[in-house]
């Protein structure tokens, strides 16, 4: 959850607007600073990570709930570093972030099924094996009685994280305005069950302060035979769709996080445009969030509410009419392509960028395409400003850079090194996927994800299309079975090395004539009329060229990837499609789309057995 070191007290919004300026400035002086020194990476890497429920279960009264002590069982972890994963702090106090403490080399992507396995093992052998959940969201997270807190001691709630340069006053100020909800102003959630950690009530205040108002979510409703859509309350106040209105509903729900290194600035920009129109396949692929606030939705995944739950704009800037009109909340599908882009495909209206900004970045070199993309991030004011790091004179400091830059949530996130750390690559964050059940499913995707990478950098392939389209599909990704039901734009010639930066190319013709509406099975699995080979059969032939891979290591990749083909087809489901599959044949389910405690007990136990290998449903493992 983005940069969690602390230095004194968090401003409040209004108190923090006269420091925007220096922060600003810092930050593309430190961007052109470190862009121009051109990072040379010998070895590139990849890494992961995991966001985790941690759960209590009442088996005598049949009832789970979010435990909020997760937070100090991370404090303890920082405490007594595990030999293998590194636990971390993420927007819920009953959410575990969790990271491999090592990344391993691309070649060696073999290595990390084991690593995940023992990622779910060890958490099971320290908390339990039924304290943890992997899953997209909890489904009752704002209903009834919904979070345990027991063992937390108001008196030591911070310590552990503000130290030496906490103010008393300030803390207890925090923890009062917990009590009483002056963060979020929820009428669903309450603000305790927010991490401690300064960074994250905080956000939750700031957002709402800079935003003018609660944030404001709503999603449709799955509409089953006996759902109500006509009545109308103080919490469900539009008959059709969900109704949440705080940043804990978005941020509350747990991803699957890939990060991968590239040799040089040239390798990370072309890799990250060839990413970005395959990161709302990634999020369909991974789809596990189906239910929100104790209610089936029509979508299938968590993205757009966390788009919704963070959305900071004011009321103008929301306004398609008004001049300071910004297109996306802080948290969206990217923008821009960012490398050797023709200005064709880059289509999507521009936001009121700084002049000033842009020129810097050109006048010191930056193409214009990352220039935008930049000047883009700096549109967003900066939400956690500490009141002990605002002026830096240290070049190496990413402070000001991390903050705009970590609280820019988007589809892909463009890193640059670390000098502090002694980094030297430049990496791209793949932000999109949903937590899947099971260290088998999850593997399965971080494979696709780093093969679609090897792909990118061997076979010079070419799947950049429109900026608009990729929009569109990422509005078909959301929805129930999207995976079966809706068709996504696709470049079929991207095999081809087409060369779309020329500008004597043909763009209108070539969208028209290779640019069409795919079934996700015939995007991975390939389509005969247009002779398009498809994802799958190019990893499998990437697989079986590659002289890093024995017959043994060949043989369990492979099984990945024919995981991901058959998931394509239909003939293996994603989460969200179980899920609704045990919600639909529960005795006790009304056809109504409401989650009671007793379908959400029996719901959950379930989801357990599988992720503890205790069942293997067909309809998830063939």
């Amino acid at each position: 959850m983005g940069f969690l070191n602390v230095f004194g007290i968090v401003l409040q919004f209004n108190e923090s607007k006269q420091f925007f300026k220096i922060i600003k400035d810092n930050f593309v002086k430190y961007v052109i600073r470190e862009l121009n020194k051109r990072y040379i990476c010998k070895e590139p890497m990849f890494g992961f990570e995991f966001e985790l429920h941690k759960i209590t279960i009442d088996e005598q009264n049949q009832k789970i709930y979010i435990d909020l002590t997760a937070q100090n069982d991370i404090i303890n972890s920082m405490k007594q570093k595990h030999e293998d994963f590194h636990l971390s702090h993420e927007y819920g106090g009953w959410m575990y972030e969790v990271i491999p403490n090592e990344p391993f080399l691309i070649k060696d992507l073999n290595l990390i099924e084991n690593n995940i396995q023992n990622l779910y093992k060890y958490l099971t052998q320290k908390y339990g094996q039924k304290k943890f959940l992997s899953l997209g969201s909890y489904p009752l997270l704002g209903v009834g009685k919904y979070y345990i807190n027991e063992d937390i001691k108001e008196e030591d709630e911070d310590k552990d994280l503000i130290g030496d340069e906490k103010e008393e006053n300030s803390r207890k100020q925090f923890l009062e305005d917990i009590k009483n909800n002056k963060l979020s102003f929820s009428n669903y959630l309450s603000d305790k069950i927010i991490n401690r950690h300064p960074r994250f009530g905080n956000l939750t205040r700031n957002i709402r302060q800079r935003r003018g108002s609660k944030v404001d979510i709503q999603i449709p409703i799955y509409k089953d035979k006996n759902t109500d859509l006509t009545t109308i309350t103080k919490l469900d106040p539009i008959p059709g769709y969900i109704t949440m209105d705080a940043m804990g509903f978005g941020m509350g729900c747990c991803s699957l996080q890939v990060t991968i290194d590239s040799d040089s600035l040239d390798d990370c920009l072309k890799i990250y445009d060839q990413l970005i129109p395959l990161a709302p396949l990634f999020l369909v692929l991974s789809s596990s969030t189906p239910i929100h606030r104790g209610k089936l939705s029509d979508y299938d995944n968590r993205w757009i509410v966390i788009s919704q739950s963070v959305d900071d704009r004011t009321e103008e800037e929301r306004n398609p009419q008004s001049d300071k009109y910004i297109y996306k909340s802080r948290y969206s599908p990217i923008y821009s392509y960012i490398g050797k882009v023709n200005k064709y495909y880059n289509n999507y209206p521009k936001f009121p960028i700084n002049q000033d900004y842009y020129n810097q970045f050109i006048e010191a070199g930056i193409s214009e395409n990352l220039a935008t993309h930049f000047c883009n991030l700096l549109v967003r004011d900066p939400l956690v400003i500490f009141d002990k790091k605002i002026n830096i004179t240290d070049d190496n400091d990413m402070t000001h850079f991390e903050n705009i830059n970590s609280s820019n949530w988007n589809s892909l996130r463009f890193k640059l090194p670390r000098p502090a750390d002694k980094e030297h690559s430049y990496k791209i964050e793949i932000r999109t996927c949903d937590l899947q059940l099971t260290p088998f499913e999850n593997t399965s995707i971080i494979h696709f994800i780093v093969n679609l990478y090897n792909i990118i950098l061997k076979q010079n392939c070419n799947f950049i299309i429109p900026i608009t389209k990729v929009d569109q599909n990422y509005e078909n990704a959301y929805w129930n079975d999207a995976i079966n039901k809706q068709k996504f734009w696709w470049r079929i010639n991207c095999f081809d090395n087409i060369d779309i930066t020329n500008n004597n190319f043909d763009f209108k013709k070539d969208e028209e004539e290779n640019i069409k509406l795919l079934t996700i099975n015939e995007i991975l699995n390939g389509v005969k009329e247009y002779n398009y080979p498809g994802l799958i059969p190019m990893i499998k032939k990437e697989i079986n060229n590659n002289p890093n891979y024995n017959e043994n290591i060949r043989e369990n990749l492979l099984k990945f990837a024919n995981h991901m083909e058959k998931k394509a087809k239909g003939e293996i489901w994603t989460d969200a499609k179980y899920i609704r599959k045990f919600i639909n044949e529960h005795p006790k389910y009304n056809k109504d789309s409401i989650i009671t405690e007793e379908i959400n007990y029996d719901l959950i136990n379930h989801l357990l057995d599988i992720q503890n290998g205790i069942i293997r449903p067909k309809e998830l493992f063939g």
